[in-house]
């Protein structure tokens, strides 16, 4: 087990420990990613099958360009400054929703190289750029595993409290789901699904209690009419016992 697959475990058990991800279950439908080149570019590319290789492992991780949850693009740009005879290689990951085009995180990666040759003005060293590009390509492959894995685990949780709050709803369990919905934060994609599923919630919740309210009219006049039924048997209970009283005292 490499150390990217390391840590995704011990976040994942540390996030359980401390009450940050609901159970996840078993059959959790695992978010779809497509892992995609910028440009095209073969640096590119490098990156796209480092991190598909290092993901594909993962049970919450589906790699597929088929109708994805989310777009994970990586882009590397070369600067090369040919009079200062230096390269500058930015290279950046963005993981982006499909659906609402949310930008969960965006990790970037710089090398800068100089030619220190002195012989005079010369085309720029290829092996400079190449040593530029491998090492961008390798620093933003590292430094992205770790928080792709982080957004899907917060992505499972998060859709976990929706589930989780519709159904303490459905049971009129209406506090404990407002509670639950509002613990997603503004920062998720899911704020405002979650926003609206709480208006539903409370709506469902204020029925109910005006449907209580309105019911109280006709409980009283059944208890009420419980209660005379109750004592008319009483009475008639005790004019019984009065009668044997009555017999037993004209038979002395």
């Amino acid at each position: 087990m490499n150390s990217n697959k390391i840590m995704f475990c011990l976040a994942f058990a540390l996030a359980i420990l401390v009450g940050y991800v609901s159970v996840v279950h078993a059959a959790a439908r695992p978010v779809r990613i497509a892992i995609v080149a910028a440009t095209g570019s073969g640096s590119e590319q490098q990156v796209v099958d480092a991190l598909s290789s290092q993901l594909q492992d993962n049970q919450y991780i589906v790699i597929s360009t088929v109708n994805p949850d989310w777009y994970v693009s990586c882009r590397i740009e070369d600067h090369a400054d040919i009079a200062a005879l230096t390269v500058r290689v930015n290279g950046t990951v963005t993981i982006k929703t499909v659906k609402t085009g949310d930008v969960l995180n965006t990790i970037s990666a710089q090398a800068n190289k100089q030619d220190y040759n002195t012989g005079g003005p010369t085309p720029l060293n290829k092996t400079l750029v190449t040593s530029a590009m491998r090492e961008v390509v390798q620093d933003l492959t590292q430094r992205s595993v770790q928080p792709i894995e982080q957004a899907v685990i917060t992505e499972i949780d998060v859709r976990e409290k929706i589930e989780t709050a519709k159904s303490l709803a459905h049971d009129g369990k209406y506090d404990q789901a407002l509670e639950i919905v509002k613990s997603i934060s503004r920062d998720s994609p899911h704020f405002w699904p979650a926003h609206t599923l709480a208006d539903q919630i409370q709506m469902k919740k204020n029925a109910t209690l005006a449907k209580t309210k309105s019911r109280p009219a006709l409980g009283s006049n059944a208890r009420l009419k419980a209660l005379e039924a109750e004592k008319r048997a009483l009475d008639a209970r005790r004019k019984a016992i009065e009668a044997q009283e009555a017999a037993i005292r004209s038979n002395r």
